[in-house]
C-alpha cells in the first residue's frame, strides 16, 4: 500500500470514529439518560420506544419503572408539603398525569402509578383546595364588610377558576367542600352595580358636567349587571339636562352676534334636538342660528357665459363642501351677501392636430421555447431568447378640447379681492396607428392598437369634446372653491 493511499485510510478511520462519538452523545440510548441522572428524559425515551413493540422489552421497561418511581417521588414532595400552594400541587398532579399518559403499551400501563387514583395525593390535594377556597371567602368577606366590592370579587373569581380546574378530576371532586360561586359572584356584582347606582343619583344636578358622571357612573353599574327601567330612566333624565344644559349654552353663544359662535349654537341646538324635543323656541333660536352663522356667495357671471348665475349657483350648491356656504344668482338675491365671486368662462375650443408620423428602428430581447433532445432521447422544452430588430411606422393624431375661465372673490365688507384664479381646463384624446415597415414583427409596440388604421379610430364630435371639458372645469372649480375654505374668512 502506497503512503498516499495509507494517509487517506487513516483519515478516513478518524473521520467516522468522530462522527461516531458524535452521534453517540447526540442520540443516547433510555438507560445512558437513566445513567446520567436525566430521569424524565429517560422516561419518554423508554416509553416511546417500547410503545412502538408488541412485546415487552426489559431494556425499556426497566427504565420506565425506575424513572418513574423517581418522577413521581419528586412530584409527591411538593404536592404533600403543607407550605405548597394549591396551584403548585395541582399543577404537579396535571404534570404526572401527562407523563402517565404517554404510555400507549397495555403491558406497561398498569404498572406505572397513577396519580389520580392516589388517595395520599388525592387527600393532600382536596385539603389544599379546601383551605384556599376557605382563605378566599373570608377575605371576600371581610372586603365585603368595607364595601369593597371589586377585591371580592377577584377573590370570588379565584375560587370559581379554582372549581374548574378541580372539576375534571372525578377522583377528587368528592372530597371537595364545593362552593356557589356563581351565586357569590352575582350577589358582589348586584352591590357594585348599586354602589354605582347610588353615586348616579347623588352626582346628577342641573348642569352638563354631573349629567356626563352620572350617565358614566350608570354605564359602569351597567358593567355589573342588568339596570332596572328605573335605572335606565337615569340615563334619559341625564340626557334630557345634557340637552338642557346645551340649548342654554346656545342662547348665549347666538347673543353674541358672531358668525362662529352662532355656527356652534346651531350646533349645540342639533345636539339638543338628538336628546329632547325642541319647543317652538327652541326651534326658532335653531332657525336664527343658522341664519346669522351662513356665508352667502353672490354669483356673478361675466361676459359670454356657458352658464347663467343661477345655474352655476345650483352647481355650486348640489355638492357643498361647507354646511355653512350657500351661493346664490346675484340678480335674484342682491342683498346681504359677504362675498362676490366674478366668474368669466370662455366658451370651449376645440383643436384637431394635423397627422404626425414616426419611423424608427427598434430592437426588443424576445423569448421563445423550443424542443431539444438529450444524448437519452428525451425531449424536453428549452427557453432561449434572442434580439428582435424593426423598423415601425407610427401614426399619430390629436383633438384636444380647451377652456379658459377665472374667479375672483370679493369680500364685500370692504371690496378686497380674498381670493383669485386663472386657469384652463383641458382635455387631450390621442390615437395612434402602428405599422411594421420591415424586420420583426415582434418589435411592435404592445399599447399601440396595430390591426385598424387612424380612420377607423374616430374621436368623439366636437359637442362631446365641448361636453368633456366643460365637465372637467366644473369639477376643477368645485375642487378650487374647496380649498378656499371660505366658511373660515368670516
Amino acid at each position: 500500500m502506497s503512503m498516499k493511499n495509507f494517509t487517506l485510510l487513516k483519515s478516513l478511520s478518524i473521520l467516522l470514529l468522530f462522527i461516531g462519538i458524535s452521534f453517540s452523545s447526540v442520540a443516547q440510548s433510555p438507560q445512558k439518560y437513566f445513567d446520567n441522572g436525566m430521569y424524565e428524559k429517560a422516561y419518554v425515551q423508554a416509553v416511546y420506544k417500547q410503545n412502538k413493540k408488541v412485546k415487552l422489552k426489559d431494556k425499556f421497561t426497566s427504565v420506565i419503572y425506575k424513572s418513574w418511581d423517581i418522577i413521581y417521588a419528586d412530584h409527591l414532595k411538593t404536592i404533600t408539603d403543607p407550605e405548597s400552594s394549591w396551584i403548585a400541587s395541582y399543577n404537579k398532579v396535571i404534570r404526572l398525569t401527562k407523563f402517565r399518559a404517554q404510555v400507549k403499551h397495555e403491558g406497561v400501563r398498569p404498572q406505572v402509578k397513577n396519580a389520580l387514583e392516589d388517595e395520599e395525593i388525592l387527600d393532600h390535594l382536596a385539603l389544599k383546595f379546601n383551605t384556599a377556597n376557605q382563605i378566599d371567602i373570608d377575605n371576600a368577606r371581610q372586603h365585603e364588610a368595607n364595601q369593597d366590592y371589586n377585591n371580592a370579587l377577584a377573590l370570588y373569581k379565584d375560587i370559581a377558576s379554582r372549581h374548574r380546574q378541580a372539576e375534571p378530576i372525578t377522583t377528587l371532586t368528592k372530597k371537595l367542600q364545593t362552593r356557589d360561586y356563581q351565586k357569590l359572584i352575582d350577589n358582589a356584582n348586584q352591590k357594585m352595580g348599586d354602589i354605582y347606582i347610588a353615586d348616579a343619583r347623588s352626582v346628577l344636578g342641573t348642569t352638563e358636567h354631573s349629567a356626563i358622571a352620572a350617565i358614566d357612573l350608570v354605564n359602569l353599574a351597567r358593567s355589573y349587571r342588568p339596570l332596572s327601567p328605573d335605572e335606565e330612566g337615569i340615563i334619559e333624565l341625564a340626557n334630557l339636562i345634557k340637552g338642557q344644559a346645551w340649548l342654554e349654552e346656545a342662547k348665549n353663544l347666538f347673543a353674541t352676534g358672531t358668525k362662529q359662535n352662532a355656527r356652534l349654537a346651531f350646533e349645540l341646538i342639533e345636539k339638543a334636538r338628538s336628546k329632547k324635543a325642541l319647543s317652538a323656541e327652541e326651534e326658532q333660536l335653531s332657525k336664527d342660528a343658522k341664519n346669522l352663522g351662513m356665508t352667502r356667495v353672490s354669483i356673478f357671471m361675466q361676459g359670454d357665459s356657458l352658464h347663467s348665475s343661477s345655474m352655476f349657483s345650483g352647481l355650486l350648491n348640489g355638492s357643498k363642501h361647507s354646511f355653512w356656504v350657500t351661493f346664490y344668482d346675484a340678480k335674484s338675491h342682491p342683498e346681504n351677501m359677504d362675498f362676490k365671486m366674478e366668474i368669466t368662462e370662455n366658451k370651449p375650443t376645440i383643436f384637431t392636430g394635423k397627422l404626425e408620423k414616426e419611423i424608427k428602428q427598434e430592437s426588443k430581447t424576445v423569448e421563445y421555447w423550443v424542443e431539444e433532445t438529450d444524448a437519452n432521447g428525451n425531449t424536453k422544452q428549452v427557453k432561449k431568447t434572442r434580439e428582435a430588430i424593426g423598423v415601425v411606422a407610427i401614426l399619430r393624431k390629436r383633438k384636444i378640447a380647451r377652456l379658459q375661465w377665472s374667479a375672483v372673490l370679493k369680500d364685500l365688507r370692504d371690496g378686497s379681492s380674498t381670493y383669485s384664479e386663472s386657469n384652463e381646463s383641458k382635455v387631450e384624446l390621442i390615437n395612434e396607428y402602428a405599422s411594421l415597415v420591415s424586420g420583426d414583427v415582434l418589435v411592435m409596440p404592445e399599447d399601440t392598437e396595430s390591426k385598424v388604421d387612424l380612420e377607423s379610430q374616430g374621436f368623439p364630435s366636437d359637442d362631446e369634446m365641448k361636453q368633456q371639458v366643460t365637465d372637467t372645469y366644473i369639477s376643477e372649480f368645485k375642487t378650487l372653491i374647496y380649498t378656499w375654505q371660505i366658511q373660515s374668512l368670516f
